[in-house]
């Protein structure tokens, strides 16, 4: 019995030193993994603070590059323009410079307010324009209307010339059949022993029938038949 609990005491503590042992060697395992990443990170942080480094100095550089290049593009600009007008000096150079920009920019100025009396001009014609079209619209209209008052009129003369031959033929029918009741009246007068000196009397006229005497022989005809119907009746 003894024997079976010291055996079992030896595999336990054999169990427990293994467990150590595993223990140990992952904390190992794991500082080593934890110091290559600290190395890693440092270097890391060496690489980019050099690349930075470089790149300041690359830029630098550049910029250096560029200030001798401008100053030397500068000088061969101001050598060339010195050939061309033949002025050595510089002051008088920048004179001139100064003196042609401000002409250029009155220049400038003068053309720009050229281009805008153009443009308030153009807006001018095309107004005048406007209004040319606006009263030729109103020409059309105003001659449409004329046409159309001329053809009002035209019509209405043409009826009117009309009523007037209507009236024309209306009154030579009436004297027509004027002169027939006068001549018809005349004969009438004169059939039934009507007193003719009485009528002339009467009208102071010896014409005879007229348009306007002839109501009065027909109430001269009147009594006269009167007095015939009543002397056929005495008989």
């Amino acid at each position: 019995m003894l024997q079976n609990k010291a055996e079992a005491d030896r595999a336990l503590s054999e169990a427990e030193m293994r467990e150590l042992e595993r223990q140990i060697s992952h904390d190992r395992k794991l500082r080593d993994f934890m110091k290559l990443k600290s190395q890693e990170r440092q270097e890391d942080e060496e690489l980019l603070t050099y690349r930075k480094r470089k790149e300041v100095e690359a830029l630098e550089k550049r910029r250096k590059e560029k200030e001798e290049h401008s100053v030397e593009a500068y000088e061969s600009k101001f050598k060339q323009i010195q050939d061309i007008s033949r002025e050595q000096d510089l002051d008088k150079l920048v004179d001139k410079f100064i003196e042609v920009e401000d002409k250029n920019f009155a220049l400038f100025n003068y053309v720009n307010e050229l281009n805008n009396q153009i443009e308030i001009l153009q807006e001018q014609i095309d107004e005048i324009k406007k209004e040319i079209r606006h009263f030729e619209v109103q020409g059309m209209d105003l001659e449409d209307q004329r046409k159309k008052t001329l053809d009002q009129l035209e019509e209405k003369s043409s009826h009117a010339t009309r009523l007037a031959d209507e009236h024309e033929e209306k009154s030579r029918t009436g004297k027509k059949i004027l002169e027939q009741c006068r001549g018809g009246i005349d004969s009438l007068f004169r059939k039934i022993g009507c007193d003719r000196r009485q009528i002339e009397s009467l009208l102071q006229s010896h014409e005879g029938v007229t348009e306007e005497n002839m109501l009065r022989y027909l109430g001269i005809i009147e009594e006269r038949t009167n007095e015939l119907l009543m002397a056929q009746a005495a008989i």
